[in-house]
């Protein structure tokens, strides 16, 4: 069984890449995210990474987005899967342990993924600007 019902992954994974993608028209970044505490969360993991997932196969497949910066282990996994990416290969190290990354297929893309356990506090700015250079 599916831990969210396909219509409704569907609808959140399309509201999400309609926001992302006016913003990037709009000449900001996106930032997608998820938070709660874990007495609130509703969703299992696995449809938060699917969500996830299917927002990156839509922006890059849909939108022309190029440069990902991913957070979390799985959810870092996820995307990588639904981008079918083959290969990488390690274009700098952001922080200890964070890497940015490019991808070896098509399209090639310029990648940040994070685990949980890794990175500083400006982490995410870092990513940004270095994937804006590359």
């Amino acid at each position: 069984l599916s831990p969210m019902n396909t219509e409704r992954l569907e609808g959140v994974v399309a509201r999400r890449v309609s926001a992302a993608a006016a913003a990037l028209a709009g000449g900001r970044a996106a930032a997608i995210y998820s938070s709660a505490p874990e007495s609130e969360r509703r969703q299992p993991a696995l449809a938060i990474e699917q969500v996830f997932a299917g927002i990156a196969h839509r922006m890059v497949t849909e939108h022309g987005v190029r440069r990902l910066v991913v957070a979390g282990g799985e959810t870092s996994g996820a995307v990588v899967n639904a981008l079918a990416i083959p290969a990488v290969e390690i274009a700098a190290i952001l922080d200890p342990g964070v890497p940015a990354l490019r991808s070896l297929g098509d399209p090639p893309l310029a990648l940040a993924l994070k685990s949980g356990n890794f990175g500083a506090g400006d982490f995410f700015a870092k990513a940004i600007h270095h994937l804006e250079r590359a």
